[in-house]
């Protein structure tokens, strides 16, 4: 009684839920809210997107700005490195250097060769000519640059030089309060390896200012001890004419509360280090008004979905509510009934899909039903044909017969017709394996062979992967009594061979005999007899089968007949196991 007030309570609560989702058109106030809901969070993403695409974009417009600007440098620095290079190892200077030395020649003739050089060179340079000792020879700079703070500075470069070999390049910083900077270069001149003088190169920083003029980052470039030979703009030097950061350090670099993006190459060869930094100010208030034109157009974009949500919410529902009307005429039994709309969307597919659901779900309903009845009516055949008197009178009388002259033949014969008798009424299963069904048909095989001895022969050859499959229970009986039966009515000998295989996930079944056959037009009509939907015969024990097979396996599944060399007939039972493992077990 409470299980009942259970399950009419419940019944009324589904009825007023489906009565609820029908007439409430809550479907469309979701969809509408579900729009709204989802372009809000679109924009939110949006604007995280956009302020984090405005992020990785400058940060990667930044590394590849000052990479390319790295490159410049470099690019500019060696040229510049080269052209000095070439001028102060040129047989051309070093003829001048002999002759300063040796004083074949007045020491105009070589400034008027360096001013030549000065002119073709992007940098203006200075030159001084020292001898082995330190002393002046010569030199460019004029009496206000020539100061003591200079020449002391150019006799410890030469002291340095010395210690390098023979004609390698000796690179110094000259700096002092309030000039600009000059990158040396001292060249020791040898002669048969007795040192000659020294010529070094003064390359002030004003040269390099037009060289990297067009450039529209800035630059600093400072030999390995951090000493600034170029900076371009002197408020990026914190200490005097030393600018060094440590390594592995974060690229961006601050100065004087402004930031910069900045990258920096060692050049092994020339033990110099150059910097490129590109300006990367802080960019919060044009992040914050790239947010607030987000912020403005997503609510305008807010607003706009909403009008469009109303209009699709409400079109949507329209079709969804007559969906429900065609769902509901088919809910309250009306079970032939098909869904018919119009709504030129994907709601005419659904109904499309429904109708096609309910097709099959009938044609499903009749096949069952179709099988129910074959089984029931096979089942009924089988009882009444096994309990056939002629049958039992006819095993009898070959054990009466047995009894006088071999008991022990006899006893089998009665121990096979009570196995016969209790598996064919048994209908606690319709389906068997195959091995369950061959013991059936071995022993009514031996009761045969007993009644007709040397007139009737059998073999049977099954691939042991059979047994183990599922078949309908007493399948083969009928088509081994039918090549009895009729075999007998004109052959004195009647043999009978069962063979069984698997083929591609499908049990193969063949009953071959050797009895009167039928002709190509005979086993044509039988054919299509077997393969009809309904009959109305009463000898339909085949059709039976083959629709049952049909119903129950699959389309894969089924009954042939063919002629064979001995002009009987061949019945072959194909009996799909593709259900799962043709290997099944029977619990039912």
């Amino acid at each position: 009684m409470i299980n009942k007030l259970k399950d009419k309570k419940q019944k009324t609560k589904d009825q007023k839920h489906r009565n609820s989702i029908y007439t409430s058109g809550s479907f469309q106030k979701d969809l509408e809210q579900s729009i709204v809901k989802t372009l809000f969070i679109l924009v939110g993403i949006s604007c995280i997107l956009f302020v984090t695409g405005m992020y990785i974009t400058r940060i990667i417009s930044n590394q590849i700005n000052a990479y390319k600007h790295l490159e410049l440098l470099e690019n500019t620095y060696k040229e510049v490195y080269q052209d000095c290079l070439d001028y102060l190892t040129s047989e051309k200077t070093k003829q001048h250097c002999k002759n300063i030395v040796s004083q074949k020649s007045n020491p105009s003739d070589f400034t008027y060769s360096f001013y030549q050089f000065n002119a073709d060179s992007p940098i203006k340079s200075n030159i001084m000519i020292t001898s082995s000792d330190g002393s002046l020879y010569t030199t460019t700079f004029n009496k206000e640059e020539l100061n003591l703070h200079l020449i002391n500075f150019n006799e410890f470069v030469c002291q340095n030089a010395k210690k390098q070999n023979d004609n390698e390049i000796y690179q110094a910083v000259y700096y002092m309060t309030g000039t600009e900077t000059s990158y040396v270069l001292c060249y020791p001149l040898y002669d048969n390896k007795e040192l000659l003088c020294f010529a070094n190169l003064y390359i002030g920083s004003s040269g390099w200012d037009k060289l990297f003029a067009e450039y529209q980052f800035d630059a600093i470039i400072t030999d390995d001890m951090a000493n600034v030979i170029y900076s371009s703009r002197q408020s990026l030097i914190k200490r005097i004419n030393k600018f060094q950061v440590e390594k592995n350090a974060s690229p961006i670099y601050f100065n004087n509360n402004e930031r910069y993006w900045m990258l920096s190459k060692e050049l092994r060869p020339y033990n110099i280090r150059i910097y490129s930094l590109v300006y990367y100010p802080k960019s919060s208030f044009f992040v914050g008004v790239g947010i607030l034109i987000m912020m403005v157009l997503g609510i305008c974009m807010l607003k706009f979905a909403k009008e469009i949500s109303k209009d699709i919410a409400k079109k949507k529902s329209a079709s969804i509510n007559a969906l429900v009307r065609e769902i509901k005429i088919i809910r309250k039994g009306d079970h032939e009934h098909r869904i018919h709309l119009d709504t030129e969307d994907e709601i005419t597919d659904v109904g499309y899909e429904i109708n096609r659901m309910l097709d099959n779900l009938k044609k499903l309903n009749e096949k069952n039903t179709e099988l129910i009845r074959i089984n029931n009516l096979i089942e009924i055949k089988q009882l009444t044909e096994q309990m056939n008197p002629h049958f039992l009178y006819n095993t009898l009388e070959t054990i009466r017969y047995l009894v006088g002259i071999d008991a022990k033949q006899a006893q089998d014969l009665i121990v096979r017709l009570t196995q016969i008798l209790r598996y064919s009424i048994n209908s606690a299963k319709r389906d068997v394996t195959l091995q369950e069904d061959m013991e059936y048909i071995k022993a009514y095989l031996a009761i045969q062979k007993s009644r007709f001895a040397d007139r009737f022969q059998y073999s049977i050859q099954i691939d042991n992967e059979c047994y183990n499959c599922v078949i309908p229970k007493l399948l083969l009986q009928p088509i081994i009594e039918n090549s009895i039966k009729y075999g007998f009515k004109k052959k004195m000998e009647i043999e009978i061979r069962i063979t069984g295989l698997i083929r591609s996930g499908t049990l193969i079944l063949s009953v071959w005999d050797n009895g009167v056959g039928m002709s190509k037009k005979e086993m044509e009509e039988l054919q299509r007899f077997v393969e009809q939907d309904k009959i109305t015969t009463e000898h339909n024990g085949l059709h039976n089968i083959a629709r049952r097979l049909y119903l129950q396996y699959g389309t894969d599944s089924g009954i042939r007949f063919s002629q064979n060399e001995a002009g009987g007939l061949t019945v072959t039972l194909s009996i799909s196991q593709k259900g799962g493992s043709h290997v099944q077990s029977i619990n039912r």
